[in-house]
């Protein structure tokens, strides 16, 4: 094989190469409102499906508790108090095992409350971690955790 013939394969191989990478698809994170959009269209979820989140409610007289009365519970914590309530929300890269034995890419999204007193001690907290689709960002069943 002659230098040009070595040189041409080289040079195709590189732009093989190239177009590979430009054309990886890369997950983008998902934004904060969309993270919060996909949580609150799941509020109609019965947490009594959900295994890791199945919540009950003092306050609430109700047999089937939905994802969006114990956000209705975690969220008020401090109402009408000098308590003060932070929320801090994250996603990362993850998987999740569907039903059916085979292992998604996902993106793990949590919310964390934090309720503190005007001295800043801790009183308590509580999570809510679940996934998204990693390319359309809805929220996956049974990923829901609660904490």
């Amino acid at each position: 094989m002659d230098n040009a013939a070595i040189k041409h394969i080289g040079m195709s191989l590189l732009l093989f190469f190239v177009a590979c990478v430009t054309n990886a698809e890369v997950a983008k994170k998902p934004s904060g409102e969309i993270v919060f959009q996909s949580l609150l269209s799941a509020g109609n979820i019965e947490l009594s499906n959900e295994p890791l989140c199945n919540m009950s409610s003092i306050s609430m007289n109700k047999q089937n508790l939905l994802l969006s009365d114990h956000l209705a519970t975690i969220l008020s914590s401090s109402f009408e108090s000098e308590n003060k309530t932070t929320l801090t929300t994250s996603c990362s890269k993850s998987k999740h095992d569907l039903t059916d034995s085979k292992v998604i890419d996902v993106w793990d999204c949590m919310l964390v409350i934090n309720e503190n007193n005007l001295e800043k001690a801790f009183i308590t907290s509580s999570t809510v971690a679940f996934s998204l689709d990693k390319d359309n960002y809805a929220f996956i069943d049974n990923s829901l955790r609660c904490f």
